[in-house]
């Protein structure tokens, strides 16, 4: 199980970096040390976060709810960047469409 979640956890990181790549035209690299960053915030928040519960004595498992919490806010934006950007697309080629 561990040997797969580290596998899924880098399959879900290049589309990523090549999206923020794409979407980045002109400052590539900047949009690139960008994501790598907020990677690397999440990490430490994580960690920290997840570390408070432990250190208030609630134990080793307390850890895994604050980490399924913090997924589930992170699925929830990915959706709304999702809808977003759908509704975007949408409504550009409608004004393609009428011009």
């Amino acid at each position: 199980l561990t040997f797969i979640i580290g596998i899924v956890s880098f399959m879900v990181g290049t589309p990523i970096q090549l999206a923020i790549i794409r979407a980045s035209k002109g400052s590539e690299s900047l949009g690139s040390s960008m994501n790598q960053s907020a990677f690397n915030m999440g990490n430490a928040s994580g960690a920290f976060f997840a570390g408070l519960p432990i250190a208030m004595g609630y134990g080793f498992t307390s850890a895994s709810l604050v980490g399924a919490f913090m997924a589930s806010v992170g699925i929830g934006i990915a959706l709304l960047i999702i809808v977003v950007s759908r509704k975007r697309t949408v409504n550009a080629k409608r004004k393609m469409a009428f011009n």
